[in-house]
């Protein structure tokens, strides 16, 4: 698999998938999950041969929610029921809008998505740290829309485009994290 999308910090998790469905679990996986253990986790289901999405949806719900709880995946009980669905899409060619349709993945996961996969500038990934970086701009939105609109504002200003100006604020967010 070609990947278009480069990696936030050392050791990202994307770096690990072959193909599409590899990158699908990592995505799925993705929420509320420090990047850092996330890797550990994709890592740990590569080495088995289960990262893979075809894979796990074969698999009865309790059997992946054992197995994401051995590769040290804290949100194993809830996550698993994501594997449990028919993707009856080409993920190739699958829009923010196709990805919104699979349980598990909303506003966040899909501008994920669209990122990795396309390179879009389109959607913002409103994580903790950008949406820590656009309170400390001033603005005080709540929906994703209206801040998505705001960070693309905010991305303009420092004339870079989102997924720099994202790259950027990770990074940093992340490296203050981590006391460096």
């Amino acid at each position: 698999m070609q990947r278009s999308y480069n990696s936030l910090i050392d050791e990202d998790w994307v770096e690990i998938c072959t193909n599409l469905w590899e990158v699908l679990t990592g995505t799925l996986l993705d929420i509320r999950t420090p990047l850092e253990r996330l890797y550990k986790v994709i890592t740990n289901l590569k080495q088995q041969d289960l990262l893979d999405f075809r894979h796990l949806s074969k698999l009865p719900t309790e059997k992946v929610a054992s197995i994401l709880k051995e590769a040290g995946y804290i949100w194993y009980n809830q996550k698993a029921k994501c594997f449990a669905q028919y993707i009856g899409f080409d993920l190739e060619t699958a829009t923010y809008e196709d990805m919104k349709l699979i349980y598990g993945i909303g506003d966040k996961l899909a501008s994920m998505w669209m990122a990795i996969v396309h390179s879009s500038n389109e959607h913002p990934i409103l994580d903790t740290h950008v949406l820590k970086f656009l309170r400390s701009k001033g603005y005080k939105e709540k929906d994703y829309g209206s801040l998505s609109e705001a960070f693309k504002v905010e991305a303009d200003k420092a004339g870079l485009t989102v997924l720099e100006l994202d790259r950027q604020v990770v990074s940093n967010g992340i490296n203050k994290r981590l006391g460096k």
